[in-house]
């Protein structure tokens, strides 16, 4: 699902819940803007490295949730 705030395109996860349960990311040239689809208001943004290494981290399983 894809939707504007603030000027960006922001993205959502083709695995989330139509977009209105999830991260919503915004690739911009120089940063990557990140929001909440539940609560747009709030946006943090990461240099290109911040979010490689972040990716790398998430990729290798470091953020993953394990249910017991």
């Amino acid at each position: 699902m894809k939707f504007m705030h603030h000027d960006s395109a922001f993205v959502t996860s083709t695995f989330s819940d139509r977009g209105r349960h999830c991260v919503a990311v915004s690739i911009q040239p120089d940063r990557v803007l990140v929001t909440n689809s539940k609560c747009r208001d709030a946006v943090v943004s990461f240099t290109m490295e911040e979010w490689r290494v972040f990716l790398l981290g998430a990729k290798a399983g470091e953020f993953d949730i394990s249910v017991e």
